[in-house]
């Protein structure tokens, strides 16, 4: 049969959207699974441990290696852009209401989570070297720590809509958390990166990397953004204003990856420091066409590169470890934070079921560990699955909390509103 590169890129992106559409809607997942676990679950299905043992013919037909450059180009596009929604997705209206539990559960409950998986990186670093990548094991051991302690924000907010709890205290705080713990997520991600660089001296490296976020804060802060409201602000056409945003979002990330950091860096930068209405109107606009057309093209080049054996004791060693660290060890961090913070036992269980959700952010974040060569290629196929689990665990351990705590859990009141309580089914 005759192809060009361009025919197997369309049959490529027919496959990534009908797969997971086919188990979500037609095959009735969606009662059971939100669309981001199928979407990922698709993404290790279409890989080499799967279809490339399942019908090896067909995976070498649709995703040889001479013919991905396509599948990374818009997997970068597509990260790129979740990285901006995951940004214009912190609300900063939600921090004072309740902030002395929003800074407990989202910096504390993270930062001891991290400092757990960090201890238990450093323990699997002595028992398989191998999974270290080749920046050694302390590297290693932070990392593993940061890609278990990471919050999933915009799915999360996912998962609160679907849940119905939005406009509930727990929904609420657990978001206005799960900011506080993405934003201590990419201060840690600039500060290891410039580790990671291969080239020139560890000092400059730093100094250019932490620089360039620096310059991208600033820029988009002070110079973007107030000349987009100055062009909204003269009624310039929808399409011109997301030109511009577009043009933001892509220089800061170009800014941040030639200076030693990531491109995600610099978009969720560019989410996060553009005006309110800039972001409102931005998020509306890229969110049905990131989450929907372009993401699951990322989640196929993750899969792609998850490659793993059942048999492999690493692989499973891996994964119980740092599913016990991001489900319980988050949950037990979580619920001992809001507890200090004054807030109820049944909350701060509510809370740590929320904020273990791993979704995208650990894809993303464990994605450029592993291009770094911070992680190996066992410990980025473990934390996929990880991602996977974690995040198909949330709605039905939170289904199990209300039916145990009832009104305690979802109960409530969210600053500025009446006490909320969601329906039971």
């Amino acid at each position: 049969m005759h192809h060009t590169t361009a025919s197997i890129l369309l049959l490529q992106a027919t496959v990534v959207l009908v797969v997971p559409f086919l188990f979500w809607w037609v095959l009735g997942l969606r009662r059971f699974l939100p669309l981001v676990v199928v979407q990922i679950l698709t993404g290790v299905l279409l890989g080499p441990s799967v279809l490339g043992v399942a019908a090896p013919d067909v995976f070498a037909f649709l995703f040889s290696k001479d013919l991905l450059g396509g599948v990374n180009a818009i997997a970068t596009l597509a990260v790129t852009l979740f990285a901006f929604k995951a940004g214009t997705e912190a609300d900063h209206d939600l921090i004072a209401p309740a902030a002395r539990t929003i800074f407990a559960v989202g910096a504390g409950g993270l930062l001891a989570t991290w400092g757990i998986g960090a201890a238990a990186g450093w323990a699997l670093a002595g028992r398989f070297p191998l999974m270290a990548g080749d920046q050694g094991p302390a590297l290693f051991a932070i990392a593993f720590g940061l890609c278990n302690a990471v919050p999933a924000l915009p799915v999360l907010a996912v998962l609160l809509r679907e849940l119905d709890i939005l406009q509930v205290r727990v929904g609420a705080v657990a978001l206005a958390a799960a900011g506080i713990g993405d934003a201590i997520l990419w201060a840690g991600m600039a500060v290891l990166l410039p580790f990671a660089a291969g080239e020139g001296g560890l000092l400059r490296e730093g100094v250019l990397a932490l620089g360039s976020g620096l310059v991208a804060c600033l820029g988009v802060r002070f110079v973007a953004g107030p000349l987009i409201l100055a062009m909204m602000a003269r009624q310039a056409p929808e399409r011109v204003v997301m030109s511009a945003v577009a043009i933001v979002i892509f220089a800061a990330s170009s800014l941040t990856l030639l200076f030693g950091l990531h491109n995600v860096v610099g978009a969720f930068v560019a989410g996060l420091f553009l005006p309110e209405r800039v972001r409102q109107l931005a998020a509306d606009k890229l969110d049905a066409p990131t989450a929907l057309i372009l993401m699951p093209f990322f989640f196929l080049a993750t899969g792609l590169k998850t490659s793993f054996s059942l048999a492999d004791p690493a692989i499973w060693t891996i994964f119980v470890v740092a599913l016990a660290v991001c489900v319980l060890a988050k949950l037990a961090a979580t619920m001992l934070a809001a507890r200090l913070a004054g807030e109820s036992w049944a909350m701060g269980a509510g809370l740590g079921v929320l904020l273990q959700t791993k979704g995208l952010m650990e894809l993303v974040i464990v994605t450029v560990f592993y291009e770094r060569g911070v992680v190996g290629p066992a410990t980025y196929s473990a934390l996929v699955i990880v991602a996977l689990v974690s995040t198909a665990l949330t709605m039905p351990l939170f289904d199990l909390l209300e039916r145990l705590y009832g009104a305690r859990l979802l109960g409530g009141r969210r600053a500025g509103a009446t006490v909320v309580t969601r329906p039971r089914a």
